[in-house]
Protein backbone atom coordinates (compact mmCIF):
# COMPACT_ATOMS: atom_id res chain seq x y z
CA UNK A 1 0.00 0.00 0.00
CA UNK A 2 1.15 3.28 -1.21
CA UNK A 3 1.05 6.34 1.46
CA UNK A 4 1.18 8.70 -0.41
CA UNK A 5 -2.78 7.02 -0.91
CA UNK A 6 -3.57 8.23 2.32
CA UNK A 7 -2.16 12.21 2.43
CA UNK A 8 -5.79 13.74 2.32
CA UNK A 9 -6.88 12.01 5.72
CA UNK A 10 -5.28 14.63 7.71
CA UNK A 11 -7.11 17.11 5.99
CA UNK A 12 -10.59 15.71 5.89
CA UNK A 13 -10.20 15.53 9.52
CA UNK A 14 -9.26 19.28 9.83
CA UNK A 15 -11.97 20.04 7.88
CA UNK A 16 -14.21 17.64 9.82
CA UNK A 17 -13.27 19.40 12.95
CA UNK A 18 -13.31 22.90 11.60
CA UNK A 19 -16.97 22.35 10.38
CA UNK A 20 -18.30 20.79 13.85
CA UNK A 21 -16.31 23.77 15.46
CA UNK A 22 -18.55 26.02 13.33
CA UNK A 23 -21.77 24.75 14.23
CA UNK A 24 -21.02 24.61 17.85
CA UNK A 25 -19.98 28.18 18.04
CA UNK A 26 -22.53 29.33 15.74
CA UNK A 27 -25.44 27.36 17.67
CA UNK A 28 -23.84 28.26 21.21
CA UNK A 29 -23.59 32.14 19.84
CA UNK A 30 -27.37 32.19 19.04
CA UNK A 31 -28.54 30.57 21.94
CA UNK A 32 -26.54 32.97 24.35
CA UNK A 33 -27.88 36.43 22.14
CA UNK A 34 -31.26 35.02 22.68
CA UNK A 35 -31.12 34.27 26.47
CA UNK A 36 -29.02 37.86 27.36
CA UNK A 37 -31.13 39.81 24.84
CA UNK A 38 -34.72 37.74 26.97
CA UNK A 39 -33.03 39.55 29.92
CA UNK A 40 -32.20 43.07 28.51
CA UNK A 41 -34.16 45.86 29.99
CA UNK A 42 -33.09 49.04 27.27
CA UNK A 43 -34.73 51.20 30.07
CA UNK A 44 -32.28 50.13 32.05
CA UNK A 45 -28.97 49.34 29.66
CA UNK A 46 -26.13 50.09 32.13
CA UNK A 47 -27.51 48.14 35.03
CA UNK A 48 -28.53 45.40 32.30
CA UNK A 49 -24.40 45.25 30.65
CA UNK A 50 -23.28 44.84 33.98
CA UNK A 51 -25.63 42.11 35.10
CA UNK A 52 -26.31 38.13 33.79
CA UNK A 53 -27.45 39.56 30.50
CA UNK A 54 -24.60 41.63 29.84
CA UNK A 55 -22.22 38.52 30.54
CA UNK A 56 -24.72 36.45 28.26
CA UNK A 57 -24.68 38.65 25.68
CA UNK A 58 -20.83 39.20 25.71
CA UNK A 59 -19.70 35.70 25.55
CA UNK A 60 -22.82 35.19 22.53
CA UNK A 61 -20.52 38.11 20.64
CA UNK A 62 -17.00 36.45 21.53
CA UNK A 63 -18.55 32.91 19.81
CA UNK A 64 -20.39 35.12 17.04
CA UNK A 65 -17.02 36.34 16.10
CA UNK A 66 -15.36 32.95 16.35
CA UNK A 67 -17.67 30.92 14.61
CA UNK A 68 -16.91 33.85 11.86
CA UNK A 69 -13.33 33.36 11.97
CA UNK A 70 -14.06 29.45 11.37
CA UNK A 71 -16.26 30.47 8.50
CA UNK A 72 -13.33 31.85 6.83
CA UNK A 73 -11.12 29.31 7.61
CA UNK A 74 -13.53 26.94 5.95
CA UNK A 75 -13.88 29.05 2.67
CA UNK A 76 -10.23 28.71 2.36
CA UNK A 77 -9.97 25.19 3.00
CA UNK A 78 -12.99 24.47 0.66
CA UNK A 79 -14.41 25.58 -2.00
CA UNK A 80 -17.33 27.63 -1.66
CA UNK A 81 -19.82 25.49 -3.22
CA UNK A 82 -19.30 22.86 -0.27
CA UNK A 83 -18.65 24.94 2.19
CA UNK A 84 -22.18 26.68 2.03
CA UNK A 85 -24.15 23.37 1.69
CA UNK A 86 -22.93 22.48 4.47
CA UNK A 87 -23.13 25.46 6.38
CA UNK A 88 -26.55 25.66 5.02
CA UNK A 89 -27.36 22.16 6.06
CA UNK A 90 -25.80 22.42 9.52
CA UNK A 91 -27.95 26.36 10.18
CA UNK A 92 -31.33 24.83 9.09
CA UNK A 93 -30.84 21.22 10.69
CA UNK A 94 -33.22 21.47 13.68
Amino acid sequence: MNPSQWDWLPSLAIDGILVLAYAGASAAALALLKLGLAEFQPSQWAESLASRSGCLLAIGTICYTASFGIWLVLLARLPASIAYLIAIGLALAP
